[in-house]
Order: C-alpha cells, then structure tokens, then sequence
C-alpha cells in the first residue's frame, strides 16, 4: 500500500533533479532542486498514502521534462511520450487534462508552434486519446458521474471556493508550510 506511492515520490525527486540539469543546472542546481521536491511538506504527505494524487506530480514533472526536452534539443519525438504520459494522467486524475491544454495554449502563443506540423505531437495526441479512450467510453456510458459528484461536493460546501489569487497563495502555502499545533502536524489545510 505504501510501497507504489513511495516509488512515485522517489521518482518525482530524481525527475526533478533530471529536469533541472536539462534546463542547464549544475550540480548544486540539481541538488537543490531535489532536495525541494524531496522536502515538499505535502509531498512528505502524498507520497506515503495510496491515492492517485501520490502520482500525479510524477506524471506532471515527466511531461515537463518531456516538452524541454522536445524543445531545447529540437527532438520532436518527445511530444509522442508527453503524449503517452498525459493519456496515463488521465486515467490516474482528470486535472491532467489542464495541464494538457496550458502546453497546447503555450505552444499556440509561442514560436514553438512550429511543432504543432510535426507528426509526432499528433502521434502523442492519438496515442493519449486512445489511451484514455475506455475512461471516456465508460463515463459518456454512465452520464458522467465525475460530474454529479463535483456537483455533490459543491452542494455539500465540502470544498471551499477562493478566488484565483487566493488559490494560489493556498496552493504556496502547501507547498511550503509545515507546522505543529497541539501534537499534530497541521498541512495548511485539508489535503
């Protein structure tokens, strides 16, 4: 139960580490960009429960790596696995679908377009789509029930509703504050 998420944390750290030397980091650079992924406090937390949040960072920093990778060494073939791993995003979480379209925004906005006429985006667009394909036959099947249960949680008041920049600032404080209060260890909120 713990060993899965563990693996993933492990390899969330050394991803980091990866990521940091392609973007032209040096030893300390890569040290201490794993270090920071390594000493996340709700990375501390994820990575020893069996949730599907344990392994999306994972996935998020390997697609990362995979666009700087397609771009700084103009290796096309790394838009297919971006793609591979965004089909397996969306089976472990739909939020990955976010990410997905940022890059595809960013790609639109910049000069790195000129990969968008390059067939390996696309085989990574269909490989992704097949990939996820079953999930989506299965929820058009069963009229969305990730739908009505956002819809329940909502009408619930289960999750509180910020606005953008406070969302931020919420999603920095998780990222960053560990505190002890009363014996227990408080997250910054509910994780």
């Amino acid at each position: 139960m713990r060993l899965l998420p563990a693996l993933a944390g492990a390899a969330t750290v050394w991803l980091t580490g990866k990521l940091a030397r392609d973007l032209g980091g040096g030893v300390f650079a890569q040290a201490l960009a794993a270090l920071a992924a390594f000493s996340a406090p709700i990375f501390l937390l994820m990575h020893h429960w069996l949730t599907m949040n344990a392994f999306e960072p994972l996935i998020w920093i390997a697609c990362a790596w995979c666009i700087v990778r397609a771009i700084d060494r103009n290796e096309p073939r790394y838009w297919f696995w971006f793609g591979v791993l965004i089909g397996v995003g969306m089976e472990n979480k739909y939020s990955t679908a976010f990410f997905a379209f940022a890059v595809v925004g960013a790609l639109l906005l910049t000069a790195q377009r000129r990969f968008l006429a390059n067939r390996w985006i696309w085989l990574g667009a269909l490989c992704s789509l097949l990939i996820f394909l079953p999930n989506l036959i299965w929820l058009v099947r069963h009229d969305f029930p990730f739908l009505e249960l956002m819809h329940n949680i909502r009408n619930t008041h289960r999750d509180v509703v910020r606005g953008p920049i406070a969302f931020v600032a919420d999603q920095a404080m998780l990222m960053n504050r560990f505190c002890f209060h009363s014996g227990s260890a408080d997250w910054a909120g509910s994780v």
